[in-house]
Formats: structure tokens, C-alpha cells, sequence
């Protein structure tokens, strides 16, 4: 009894590689989706991409990852994760798709699937490929932090940031944003981080903000500088630049206007 229980329900190794690519073998001239890669991949998330073959263009779709997803006979690979299913409402017929798999381990190989479901409840998960998140060697600022200017109105003075990068600042990964904006105080300087730089308990992060709220407006390339001074008392402040900044300035010595936070938090990683 505990054999064939265990024979229906296996740990992915080579076998699961051979049932995907029976899958991926029988879904020629189906509607399926395809797993095209991976990119900004740190410590702990992924972004997945994935190729539509499917006659719908607004197919429902998602990503499904594990570390070692397993085999059940008569279904195939089951997954412990997934993206939220979402459905393609833009700018003509879905081709591609990606998603942000996050809560990963550090330094572990993970495999992926893309999926689609057509309005008549067609479509198929494709063959898994695979990647592998980076060591838990992070630099790595995340959190937020404000003074509340007119609160009912929305209006604060701040920064946020979610960036992950090489332990000597190379290569970051995340997003970061400046309030109030430079055209509308609703609208923050947000953008992705071009370059980071920790020294002590001050760090500097570029980015360019993205302005596609207020059409015809130009890109602003900046920086921004946060300290970190435990819980209560971050202090932060900005350059606006010309160009995006790839190489950040020292944030222990370029002079800067700085802003004590009165609420949130942003705590610095340096490696």
C-alpha cells in the first residue's frame, strides 16, 4: 500500500524533467502557455516571462513555481506556488506575459511553468523550465518614511524603497519613489533603481522617475539619500541630475538638504 501511494506521488527529479517534456511534446497545436525566461532575479523573487500560443487574445493567465514540485500520476506536476491569475484587458492580443514570484529561498533552484485559460475554458500550463535565486549575500534597503504635510488631502514629503542588490552595489533590482512628485504632488517620482551605494548608515539609490500620469512630460533622472537611524528618525533627502545616474554619489559625503521622517521606517542590508 505504501508503495503505490508513494509511486502516485513523487518528488520531482528526472522523471518530472521527462513528464514536462512529454507536455511540452503533446501541447503542439494547443492553446497553452510557454515559459520564456527569467529576469531581475534576486535572494528572494523572480520575475517570470512567458509566450502566449492561444487564438484568444485575452486569455486568463498565471506562473506556478516550487522548488521541487512533484509528480501525481494521471495529473502530472503539481506546484506549491502561484502567481494571482490575471487577465489580459490591454493594447491588443496578450503575446506575452510576466509576473513577480516572491517569498523565495536564497540560493535554490526553482522551476516555472506559464499557464493560460481561453473564455471557453481551454488552455494549458506549458513545460517547466528553471532558475536559481541568488545567495543571501544581499545589499538590500526596504521600507518607507514621511512627514505628513496634508494627510486628508494625500500630501506627504518622503521616500520609499524596495532594492536589492550585488554586495558591492552592482546590479540593483527593485523600485524607488520620492513624494511629492515634480508635476503633481499625487504623483510620485517613482522609478526602477539604476545604481546603489551603502556606506555606514546612509545610502544612495538612482532612478529615474516615470511620468506616464501627466502625458508629455519629461523623465526626471534623480537620487535619492536615506540615513538609517534605527526605529523613529530616518532622515532623507534628493538630487534632482541630468542624466540617470548608474554610479551613485557617496552618501557620507555629498552635501545634502536632509528631512527628519516622523512616521515609517527604512532599513539598510549592507554586505
Amino acid at each position: 500500500m505504501s508503495g503505490a501511494a508513494t509511486s502516485r506521488r513523487r518528488r520531482r527529479g528526472l522523471v518530472g524533467l521527462v513528464v514536462a517534456g512529454v507536455v511540452v511534446a503533446s501541447l503542439a497545436g494547443c492553446e497553452y502557455g510557454e515559459a520564456s525566461g527569467v529576469s531581475d532575479v534576486t535572494d528572494i523573487s523572480a520575475r517570470l516571462h512567458g509566450t502566449v500560443h492561444s487564438t484568444d487574445p485575452l486569455p486568463e493567465y498565471w506562473f506556478e513555481y516550487d522548488s521541487a514540485p512533484e509528480v501525481v500520476e494521471g495529473v502530472g506536476l503539481v506546484f506549491d506556488s502561484s502567481t494571482p491569475h490575471g487577465e489580459w484587458a490591454c493594447c491588443g492580443p496578450m503575446e506575452t506575459a510576466s509576473d513577480v514570484a516572491t517569498g523565495l529561498t536564497p540560493d535554490t533552484t526553482y522551476q516555472y511553468r506559464f499557464c493560460i485559460r481561453t473564455e471557453d475554458g481551454r488552455g494549458q500550463c506549458g513545460g517547466a523550465a528553471s532558475f536559481r535565486t541568488k545567495p543571501d549575500d544581499r545589499d538590500v534597503v526596504s521600507g518607507s518614511i514621511s512627514v505628513p504635510i496634508v494627510p486628508e488631502l494625500g500630501s506627504y514629503v518622503g521616500v520609499s524603497a524596495s532594492v536589492r542588490a550585488e554586495p558591492d552595489g552592482s546590479d540593483p533590482v527593485g523600485r524607488v519613489s520620492r513624494v511629492p512628485g515634480t508635476y503633481y504632488f499625487r504623483y510620485p517620482d517613482s522609478g526602477d533603481a539604476t545604481c546603489l551605494r551603502i556606506l555606514g548608515n546612509r545610502v544612495a539609490i538612482g532612478f529615474v522617475g516615470e511620468y506616464q500620469e501627466v502625458a508629455g512630460q519629461p523623465d526626471i533622472p534623480q537620487v535619492v539619500f536615506i540615513e538609517d537611524n534605527g526605529v523613529g528618525g530616518d532622515r532623507f533627502g534628493h538630487q534632482i541630475l541630468d542624466s540617470a545616474p548608474l554610479d551613485c554619489p557617496d552618501p557620507s559625503t555629498t552635501p545634502v538638504t536632509w528631512t527628519t521622517a516622523v512616521q515609517g521606517d527604512i532599513t539598510l542590508t549592507d554586505h
